[in-house]
């Protein structure tokens, strides 16, 4: 497994959490691309052959009818799942825990994020190991699986990343399990603010787009599909942008100006009710994705703007902007709850003080476990 990201351009790696566990022989490579129809037609994956076959032949009508989402899990007998539920925001309610023995056992049992993971050089390498994994009931309801560098959703694809540091962060992340330079996931530079491009593995590529705020997200919209003629537009697009906004501009009201017309861009570029897009000729389907704000520990701030005008208060009202105009009112968007999150590792004993070194940025397993619900919700969609 190829070691995971320090946060931050240049840094030294810290201290990796014992992963001694294999991640080959989870299956076979995810990520497929989704079908004209998603999200609308029940689905099953038959086990087998005779009698218990033509059971489940018989179940696929009957979900079909019912409007339900079926999927085969490896223990048996299929279950019935809400689509809506598996590719939601329940997919970030998930649970942490500080035992490092979670990575020694059974593979099935280990966490999905965490072990393996080598945290930002500005934590000085004695912080407790942080892990997490998808809340188990739904993990076994929704067919959910750990993303790895053997099998992931991400490799094949073209898979873009729009904002800020926070996004770049998850942008890194996808890189670990993902890139073809196992080293690739360090972001080596001196200059932080820049755009990156990568090659993923099976023919795959990556692009992170710096956009620190909302208008800037906005306007690359434009880019990746209207007047792209030269790079297929993505097939995963991960946007966030708020921190920037709420520092240097300040006002709640223009940041839902502009969340609003991205979310009219979108809808400008939906046709037949489905997440299919124009691009001059062409016709694509993209699985679109919005950040919600990480929370920001108040008492590591040392500026003293950030800490007037980035507290949880303030940032909840954007948060709330995007909650509303993108993922609300905008189905083609999938949430993905950065702050449930990274909230939840610091509720785990003893790590108040050391998920975040500086208040802003986490530690890699937050990151990790946000590629953890995109990439589950990228192959939840191209199977159903």
């Amino acid at each position: 497994m190829a070691p995971c990201a320090p946060r931050g351009e240049g840094r030294e790696p810290a201290r990796r959490a014992p992963c001694p566990f294999s991640d080959k022989g989870e299956g076979a490579r995810g990520g497929q691309s989704a079908g004209d129809s998603k999200m609308s037609i029940a689905k099953i994956n038959s086990i087998g052959g005779g009698p218990r076959t033509t059971g489940l032949v018989a179940l696929t009508f009957v979900a079909a009818a019912l409007g339900s989402s079926v999927t085969t899990f490896p223990s048996g007998m299929p279950e019935v799942h809400s689509a809506d539920t598996c590719v939601g925001w329940e997919l970030s309610q998930g649970q942490w825990t500080q035992d490092t023995t979670k990575c020694v056992g059974n593979l099935g049992e280990a966490p999905d994020a965490g072990c393996g993971s080598v945290d930002d050089g500005e934590l000085n390498g004695d912080e407790q190991q942080a892990f997490w994994s998808f809340d188990s009931s739904l993990k076994k309801q929704c067919g959910l699986r750990r993303e790895s560098t053997s099998l992931n959703s991400f490799a094949g694809k073209h898979v873009v990343v729009v904002g800020d540091s926070v996004a770049r962060s998850v942008y890194a992340s996808v890189l670990r399990i993902a890139a073809v330079d196992e080293n690739a996931y360090q972001l080596t530079s001196q200059e932080k603010h820049r755009d990156w491009k990568h090659k993923l593995k099976d023919n795959g590529v990556s692009d992170f787009i710096w956009a620190p705020f909302m208008d800037n997200v906005t306007q690359t919209m434009d880019s990746l599909f209207m007047n792209n003629n030269s790079e297929k537009p993505p097939d995963v697009l991960i946007l966030g942008a708020a921190l920037w906004d709420a520092l240097h501009v300040r006002d709640v009201e223009k940041y839902e100006q502009q969340v609003s017309k991205l979310s009219a861009k979108i809808n400008s570029m939906h046709s037949s009710g489905n997440t299919k897009y124009s691009n001059g000729s062409k016709r694509i389907n993209t699985d679109m994705f919005w950040l919600t704000v990480t929370m920001v520990d108040s008492t590591k701030l040392t500026d003293t703007q950030k800490i007037k005008h980035m507290t949880n208060e303030k940032l909840r009202r954007y948060d709330n902007v995007g909650k509303r105009f993108l993922v609300g009112k905008n189905k083609l968007v999938h949430p993905v709850d950065a702050r449930e999150i990274s909230s939840g590792c610091a509720r785990v004993s003893g790590l108040n003080d050391t998920c975040s070194a500086d208040g802003i940025h986490y530690r890699a397993v937050v990151y990790d476990a946000t590629v953890q619900v995109i990439g589950n919700t990228v192959r939840v969609l191209g199977e159903v």
